[in-house]
This record gives structure tokens, sequence and C-alpha cells, in this order.
């Protein structure tokens, strides 16, 4: 739990087009890079993406995605996009409470956040990589701003087991991408 003004957290409801709809899995990379962007064009901040739904910056998270399918039945009718901005200092839990390093955004920037203005850059950014969805620009600009890319990573299954090996992307499906 967040205090209030803290933070941008939204819900957007999208219904999505026939590209959107057969690349899904792709949603939360979209929504990583409209917030990346954001943070790049008016904080000047190097943000970065880790896979597969959280933006960080200087190795600690600022942002996380959550995106939720609508079904009716066998057929999809939309998704929830859920994104969460931590801006100011009050949005940052504990750390004990914290499974990752967390940080807020102006700890890393002097430029002064209007938040009502980072909603509205924010969701102009969303609206923008929509029209670039699954084009060979989108998954090149993700690509070049994942975190630690090139960098021996762990993957943790929820059953205890794990792997590793070295970050080179994603695939075209939003698969990570080792070696």
């Amino acid at each position: 739990m967040t205090n209030p003004g803290s933070s941008i957290a939204l819900s957007l409801i999208l219904k999505l087009t026939p590209k959107e709809q057969s690349n899904v899995q792709l949603l939360s990379a979209l929504a990583g890079l409209a917030c990346q962007q954001v943070l790049e064009t008016h904080y000047q901040l190097a943000a970065r993406i880790k896979w597969p739904n959280d933006v960080l910056i200087e190795g600690q998270k600022c942002a996380g995605i959550l995106v939720e399918a609508a079904w009716q039945e066998n057929v999809l009718v939309g998704v929830v996009m859920g994104i969460g901005v931590n801006l100011f200092p009050g949005s940052v839990p504990p750390s004990d409470q914290v499974r990752f390093p967390a940080t807020y955004v102006q700890a890393h920037t002097p430029l002064y956040i209007d938040k009502y203005l980072f909603l509205e850059n924010l969701l102009k950014s969303i609206f923008l990589w929509r029209t670039l969805f699954n084009s060979d620009h989108f998954y090149n600009q993700y690509q070049k701003t994942m975190a630690f890319r090139g960098e021996t990573v762990y993957i943790y299954h929820n059953n205890g087991t794990h792997f590793s090996g070295t970050l080179l992307g994603i695939e075209r499906n939003g698969d990570l991408r080792l070696a």
C-alpha cells in the first residue's frame, strides 16, 4: 500500500486489435517501453526494462506492470493493463517488504515531477507504442532498453527449481532468449 499522491497507479482497459490479440503476451513489453520512454525523454533518466514486467532506474525497481486478459468463454475480449510508478518517497515500501530493491523517480532527477503531466505523457507513450506494436522498431527498442542484457541471469520457478544463462534479449513472441 502506498501513501496517497506518492505514485501513479492506473488500470487501462484495452480492446485489442487483431495484431495485439495474436501477441497478447507482448503487452507487458509495450507498457514497459512506454514507461521507459517517459523516464528517458522527460526526466533524462537511463531507465531499463527488467523482463517481463518491471522498469528500473540504477538497478532498482521504480515501476511494475501487470496485464490480465479478460475472456468470455473462448474469446479474448480485452485486457486490463495495470501500471504502477513510484514517483515520490512515500511510494516505496520498507526494504524488508520487497523482493527486489525499489526506488522512486524523484530520487534520481532534479526536475520537477507533476504527477498529472507524468500520467499524460505515459498515456501518450502507450498509445504511440500501440501504433508500433510488434514492429521491428518495437523489438529493437525493447532489446536496446533491457536491463541485464549480456549478463548472467537466474530464472526461478515456483516449484523451487531454477536455471541460468546469459541474457541475449527476447524472441518475437516475448520469450526470454538466453545463451
